[in-house]
């Protein structure tokens, strides 16, 4: 059985679902329940009680599944271990930290800033980003493919946040909201605009609104159209794909738009753009770390030192 097997089962018993389990790796639905039967089929026992058809029955597991689950996460951990192990007896000096950060949080630039600052920092440290929605992305810090996740947002409920046992969520600091334009515009000769002065300027989206997840309020295009009105005025939204942001930084260096950022002004810098702070909206945008005690421990709270000090 391989891990991914193994990864796949623990994400169902968590999302009692084979469709939210689907979402959240992500994967079809159909191979979700082909690594489940492969993973009852080689083990001889029935992992899941499926429910049955047109009943409300949810998916549980079977008390035997129960007690596999809890050996399936012991392997996992036991797996991550073993690599470490095989580092230290490799002489190996840096200890690699695998970091989930959603996307858009900040320009492709910035990743390679704060990679290269941290190791600047704390050289025993090696970063590897993965991005991706942050649904996603705690769905894989689950599955231990990543040792923590880096977010931000307009507002946290801790009591709506459902964090499970040994995980905790870290206050990292806070950035206000401000808009990259282009350096040679008129708007750049201030460093301080109004919300209202924009009235006249596309503002440069990303195009699909973040995705949902409870507790977690974030940013998107309703928001930025109830400010504007509040503001008098109706925004004119030009929406980027987020897999294509360099287009979003052209359009801005050629005056062609603005873009709201709330990047740590450590590693937001690209040529030809400039970012002013936005005097009359009040809208901070609260950065969290997402861990799970006995995971990277001593990489993590250096890293949380890192990123503190640099939004200061």
């Amino acid at each position: 059985m391989d891990l991914e097997t193994i990864n796949i089962v623990i994400t169902v018993a968590r999302l009692k679902s084979f469709s939210t389990t689907a979402l959240s790796v992500p994967c079809s639905q159909s191979s979700v329940s082909r690594k489940v039967d492969a993973a009852e089929s080689e083990l001889g026992v029935k992992i899941f009680d499926r429910p049955s058809f047109g009943g409300n029955k949810v998916l549980e597991l079977t008390p035997a599944g129960e007690e596999i689950v809890k050996s399936m996460v012991k392997v996992v951990d036991a797996f991550t271990e073993l690599y470490r192990v095989a580092d230290l007896a490799l002489g190996e000096t840096t200890e690699l930290l695998n970091l989930g950060i959603v996307a858009n949080m900040m320009p492709p630039q910035g990743f390679a800033r704060m990679k290269s600052d941290l190791f600047d920092s704390c050289p025993d440290i090696t970063l590897s980003v993965k991005t991706g929605t942050l649904q996603e992305l705690i769905a894989q810090f689950r599955m231990r493919s990543v040792d923590a996740v880096l977010f931000t947002c307009m507002k946290l409920i801790p009591e709506e946040f459902e964090t499970e046992s040994g995980e905790t969520l870290e206050y990292l600091g806070s950035t206000p909201m401000s808009v990259g334009v282009a350096e040679n515009s008129p708007l750049a000769t201030e460093d301080c605009i109004s919300l209202a002065s924009l009235k006249d300027t596309p503002f440069l989206l990303n195009m699909d609104e973040p995705r949902s997840v409870p507790g977690v309020r974030r940013t998107g295009h309703s928001n930025l159209q109830k400010n504007c009105r509040n503001a008098g005025f109706e925004p004119t939204i030009v929406a980027i794909p987020g897999d294509m942001l360099e287009i979003r930084y052209e359009k801005a260096k050629k005056g062609k738009g603005v873009f709201p950022s709330h990047t740590p002004r450590a590693w937001r810098d690209i040529y030809g753009i400039k970012y002013l702070q936005l005097s009359d909206l009040d809208s901070p945008s609260y950065y969290y770390l997402l861990r799970a005690a006995g995971r990277k421990d001593d990489a993590l709270d250096n890293f949380e030192d890192f990123f503190r000090k640099h939004m200061e």
